[in-house]
């Protein structure tokens, strides 16, 4: 149609010329707006990235840190007592476990217990302590999952570890039984923080049966029903979890890994 205008005549070239820099302008300012637009959703999308990385990294140390250490030490002290029971020493450790049982339940009361559990008992004692601080550590994890959203396949990799540790302890009658477990989780947490090796021994000075009961299933089960295979098979399934935790890309840093 312009065409026949222009072979016509017809054309209204002032009408023209108005309209070819407002379009230009339309077009560069659409250009600006939709450039300005993507750098602002750029933005906004980093400061949520860095607010989820921000947010895994703070769920870390509140649930991965902890877990971690307890679960490297708790696997050292289990080889250390499969050295003893190589070694046939093993029944200075089941004493002194006895020592503590019959304190709590008042059969043999120790005058100098406080000492005591810091000086010859505190091998037995920090046995029972960090035994019972793993599966604190472990129970908040799987009862509150916090990775569950933020990373699924991270969180579902950590409750595998995590079940096959309470697995390697639950070993039929003679085992840590899966409700002790979870039980000694929930004893040993008030509100966010966890019971302390003090607090403890106070548990099994106090007298109190349900302050302390709860802690004679892991002192039986290492007087009577441990072994070397028994630790050998804790330890490994700890030392996997270990393993996942320092190996396992995190989701805060692994865009710098990939």
């Amino acid at each position: 149609m312009l065409s026949q205008q222009v072979a016509s005549g017809d054309v209204n070239w002032p009408l023209i010329a108005g309209l070819v820099p407002a379009v230009v302008s339309g077009v560069v300012a659409y250009t600006v707006a939709r450039l300005k637009f993507t750098e602002e959703l750029q933005k906004i999308r980093l400061q949520v990235s860095l607010q989820r990385e921000g947010l895994i990294a703070t769920l870390r140390q509140r649930y991965i840190s902890p877990l971690r250490f307890f679960a490297s030490t708790l696997s050292r002290r289990l080889g250390e007592m499969e050295d003893k029971l190589k070694n046939a020493s093993y029944g200075q450790v089941q004493g002194w476990l006895q020592e503590i049982k019959d304190h709590a339940d008042g059969s043999r009361r120790r005058s100098d217990f406080p000492v005591w559990c810091c000086y010859e008992g505190i091998f037995a004692m920090t046995t029972l302590y960090y035994t019972c601080s793993y599966f604190q550590c472990a129970r908040e994890i799987r009862s509150r999952a916090p990775f569950s959203e933020l990373d699924v396949a991270y969180g579902r990799r950590l409750e595998e570890c995590l079940v096959k540790i309470s697995e390697a302890f639950a070993w039929g009658e003679d085992g840590f039984w899966l409700p002790i477990q979870d039980v000694i989780g929930e004893r040993f947490t008030k509100g966010e923080i966890r019971t302390e090796y003090e607090e403890l021994c106070r548990f099994m000075d106090s007298k109190d049966d349900f302050r302390y009961a709860p802690f004679f299933r892991p002192i039986d089960v290492y007087i009577h029903h441990f072994d070397r295979d028994r630790a050998e098979r804790i330890r490994a399934a700890l030392d996997e979890l270990v393993t996942f935790i320092d190996s396992r890309p995190t989701p805060e840093n692994r865009r710098s890994v990939v």
